[in-house]
């Protein structure tokens, strides 16, 4: 991708405009700088004034680059191996049936009759 594609995706609004900028500019958006700094300068390497925004640097790296680090901090986890599942079924379990329960004592609920 070269940086007059950029430029026409800019200025016809592509939807994929901040992608490209970010694969562009990448090392100068990761720069711990302002983002008039980072836009400027861009702008300056692109020689078109304006035609990056801070709003784009901001968006760049919000999305792009926590996608990076997510990336790799997915790689870098182990795979958890599956458990082997318990082997009692349901005929196993003792189920209390609700009806059967002796409600003698003289508890009271708000619920209760």
């Amino acid at each position: 991708m070269n940086i007059d594609f950029l430029i026409e995706m800019y200025r016809k609004k592509d939807k994929k405009r901040k992608r490209a900028l970010w694969e562009l500019f990448d090392n100068t958006i990761k720069l711990p700088a302002s983002l008039t700094f980072i836009a400027d300068t861009i702008n300056k390497e692109i020689q078109v004034d304006n035609l990056v925004s801070e709003s784009d640097i901001k968006y760049c790296r919000f999305y792009f680059m926590d996608k990076v680090k997510s990336n790799i901090a997915a790689k870098d986890k182990p795979k958890i191996s599956n458990s082997p599942k318990s082997n009692t079924s349901h005929s196993d379990i003792d189920w209390t049936d609700p009806d059967e329960i002796n409600n003698s004592n003289n508890s009271k609920s708000k619920f209760s009759k």
